[in-house]
């Protein structure tokens, strides 16, 4: 993949390693940095050979949201926005790593991801309301879908950060772990997932973003139709599609 300025990617076994690389502003948002992210999401959707993508920062920070003290002129809300939807609609699987403060705009970006992976001790929160704003990347959108309401008003109106237990208590991350092991815990996830096939990741992806706002009639036609659209992609032979793969990993063993 491409080099940028103020991000650092690493492919490998079908996992693009993406680094937020501004280890003096604790990875806060720039707009270099958030238009080289957009840059680096199209890139993977184009390349064939990246699976899932790992977002990190640092020990220090995921990301202290956007940088207020940018000389530039500032990132608008609808680029912002238009960079983190990207992100979401990726087709394919995406995982923040979260080690240190993961806050405001940076919980927005670990939000745009499908899979979250997290410190005990990371320093999670929206903290918008700390700087007299109200998150418009999607920390009172997204974060009340993922942890419920109620959860997300307290998060929202506290703007407490909480600690990587915490969070996985309350739904917000998926796995926790030493800081450490944070990075390889998620790049361990993101192979297990990539040995799937991508065509098929896509279409589940899909099914479940588009059904995930629907009721439960309309979500199980969503889920159907894309279901035929998968079979119309690979044919319907799955038990023929499954014993190939069953004979890959067994010659892997072998070796």
């Amino acid at each position: 993949m491409s080099s940028y300025e103020t991000i650092a990617v690493e492919l490998a076994d079908s996992v693009a390693l993406v680094r937020l690389d501004r280890p003096d502003r604790m990875n806060a948002l720039s707009a270099t940095l958030v238009r080289e992210l957009g840059s680096v999401v199209a890139e993977a959707e184009r390349d064939d050979a990246v699976h899932v993508l790992v977002i990190t920062g640092d020990e220090r920070a995921f990301s202290a949201g956007a940088d207020l003290k940018e000389t530039a002129p500032p990132l608008s809300e609808e680029e912002i926005n238009s960079v983190f939807n990207g992100l979401e609609n990726l087709p394919k699987p995406t995982i923040a790593a979260i080690r240190g403060w993961c806050i405001a705009g940076g919980l927005e970006l670990a939000l745009a991801c499908d899979l979250r992976v997290a410190a005990t001790d990371a320093k999670i929160g929206d903290w918008h309301v700390k700087i007299d704003s109200i998150g418009g990347a999607g920390a009172t959108v997204r974060l009340a879908r993922l942890v419920g309401l109620a959860r997300a008003k307290e998060l929202v109106y506290t703007g407490a950060a909480v600690n990587g237990e915490a969070a996985y208590r309350i739904g917000l991350v998926n796995r926790v772990c030493s800081a450490d092991d944070v990075v390889e815990t998620a790049l361990v996830l993101g192979r297990e997932i990539a040995e799937h096939n991508p065509v098929t990741l896509a279409h589940a992806k899909r099914a479940l973003r588009l059904g995930a706002d629907l009721d439960l009639c309309h979500a199980l036609e969503v889920s159907l139709q894309v279901q035929g659209e998968l079979v119309r992609a690979l044919g319907g032979d799955f038990g023929a599609r499954f014993e190939a793969r069953q004979e890959k990993r067994r010659s892997r063993a072998r070796s």
